[in-house]
């Protein structure tokens, strides 16, 4: 909303830019307008109090007693920040593909035979079981390649079952190394003095 003439001059008084005829000018509108007038009263102890703010020493010891709330409050930031660990997630996705792939595969059969017709439908599922027949020989051979690799190297397994935990060891060192390296947000309580 733009300011009316009234306002701006106000405003203008206010911070002392009216020249003499316009400031006389002023005063005698405040001195007809009572409301007026006693709104710029309060306007101008505002801006008096706005100006000339009062300043309260801080205690001697009140660096100290921040840094020391500050450590004692320190653990408790990463227990108030709600945060979703991986295998939390993975479990949602893995809930979530669980659900949505039915139905997706529902719907999509659906519309094919919606569509193609009934005929398409049977073409369709033909292919699909052809591709997984492939997939099914393909997982075979890798499992006799696996049983051939086994077979030539039978400590194989032993090594992968050492392997494993180091892995694991090591990826959560790089976890817990990088969580200590995240800034941390500090919440000071504040008492009344």
């Amino acid at each position: 909303m733009a300011l009316n003439s009234r306002h701006d001059q106000m405003n203008r008084a206010l911070d002392g830019l009216l020249d003499e005829a316009l400031s006389a000018e002023w005063y005698a509108y405040l001195a007809d307008n009572p409301q007026e007038a006693q709104l710029y009263e309060e306007l101008e102890l505002v801006d008096r109090v706005l100006r000339d703010p009062p300043m309260v020493a801080a205690p001697l010891d009140f660096a100290t007693n921040v840094m020391l709330a500050i450590r004692r409050e320190r653990h408790l930031v990463y227990a108030r920040q709600p945060r979703i660990t991986g295998p939390v997630l993975a479990l949602a996705l893995g809930l979530g593909a669980l659900i949505a792939l039915p139905l997706l595969g529902t719907a999509l059969l659906t519309l094919v035979q919606t569509i193609l017709g009934p005929g398409a439908l049977i073409v369709l599922l033909q292919g699909l079981i052809r591709v997984m027949s492939l997939a099914s020989s393909a997982a075979e051979q890798i499992l006799r390649f696996l049983g051939d690799l086994l077979a030539a190297y039978p400590m194989a397994p032993a090594l992968l079952l050492t392997a494993i935990p180091m892995v694991m060891l090591w990826g959560w060192l790089v976890w817990f190394l990088r969580q200590r390296e995240r800034p941390a947000t500090v919440v000071i309580p504040v008492r009344a003095a």
